[in-house]
């Protein structure tokens, strides 16, 4: 297998400490997934405006339902 050497997913065998330890912090830190994501929306928004304004509605209407559920309750 290509690779870290020593470790073997299909054996069970745990990887190296450190191994691939900025890329699980990435996808477990709010604040830098988050920032990346804008980015993209940034992006997205700069090359088609109003797709990106089709497709972000939704997902902010959604975010606005629960914010209010969530202070309601």
């Amino acid at each position: 297998m290509l690779g870290v050497p020593g470790w073997d997913p299909e054996e069970g065998t745990a990887p190296p400490p450190g191994y691939r330890e900025n890329l699980a912090t990435f996808l477990t830190c709010a604040w830098c997934a988050g920032f990346w994501i804008s980015v993209v929306v940034w992006g997205a928004w700069l090359l088609a405006p109003h797709a990106t304004l089709v497709a972000a509605v939704p997902w902010a209407l959604s975010a606005a339902v629960g914010l209010v559920a969530k202070h309601l309750d």
